[in-house]
């Protein structure tokens, strides 16, 4: 994996470019590190910050393993749901460095939450997509009205996506196994 600099984390997170993409690889599994070497969630922030603002590429895009949004509440009365700790401190920085779209995981379930800006549903503000199932790992997982606006029908099975980039647009394309389009979420570049 390329080289983040750091000394304590090296290579817990890291970033390259692909084509008109700047991909920025994050470690949510700070819960789990810092009881053994803390410190992961600061120095990463702050990293986050110098890495965005040195990229010159017009799309920005993060993949992390843990969703945003906090399942584990759910339940068929109460289908709300509410931003998780992961969002709590990684949002606010997405907002504020102009991020585009996050993948994240986790729920092994397809989720588009599409824009969240503030912790709350916008018309603006980076597209969060829950990329879906791998393996054979599957869970029932509620769909939260608040931050669900597209998930696949359940019991979910696996799928894959398709993303596709050039300076102007940036397409994100949901397919099962044998092909059949699911979801797609275009983005259009207003930063030129």
């Amino acid at each position: 994996m390329p080289d983040d600099g750091s000394s304590a984390f090296g290579q817990y997170y890291y970033s390259f470019d692909y084509g008109p993409v700047h991909f920025i690889a994050l470690n949510t599994q700070f819960e789990e590190i810092d009881p053994i070497q803390p410190g992961l969630v600061a120095e990463q922030l702050a990293w986050l910050k110098r890495d965005v603002q040195a990229s010159s590429q017009p799309w920005k895009v993060v993949l992390m393993h843990k969703d945003i949004i906090n399942y584990d509440n759910l339940d068929s009365n109460e289908p709300l749901a509410d931003i998780d700790i992961v969002g709590k401190i990684f949002m606010p920085a997405f907002d504020e460095l102009k991020i585009d779209l996050v993948f994240t995981a986790h729920q092994h379930t397809y989720r588009r939450h599409d824009h969240i800006y503030n912790f709350a549903p916008a018309d603006h503000g980076p597209v969060y997509i829950d990329t879906g199932v791998a393996g054979n790992c599957r869970f029932d997982v509620p769909r939260t009205q608040r931050f669900d606006k597209i998930m696949l029908p359940q019991p979910e099975t696996d799928n894959y996506l398709v993303l596709e980039g050039n300076m102007s647009s940036l397409t994100v394309k949901c397919f099962l196994p044998d092909g059949t389009l699911m979801d797609t979420c275009v983005l259009t570049n207003s930063k030129q």
